[in-house]
């Protein structure tokens, strides 16, 4: 589980690196087949998956604890 998440370390560390297009896809092509990276895309970018998490809502809860 560890290797997993040092892979998307490195996929996000490589995806962030330049702004060129040719560059990602590049990225997202040497990727293709590391199962995890595609979960973690795919949870993340599904236009049909909501997860009730936004930056007022982590605000709110945020201030709930601290109080």
């Amino acid at each position: 589980m560890l290797n997993d998440f040092l892979s998307l370390q490195s996929f996000v560390t490589e995806i962030n690196s330049s702004n060129s297009t040719n560059h990602k896809i590049d990225v997202l092509t040497k990727y293709q087949n590391n199962q995890f990276v595609r979960q973690i895309l795919h949870y993340t970018y599904h236009p049909y998956k909501q997860y009730g998490v936004s930056s007022d809502n982590l605000k709110k809860r945020s201030e709930e604890h601290t109080s």
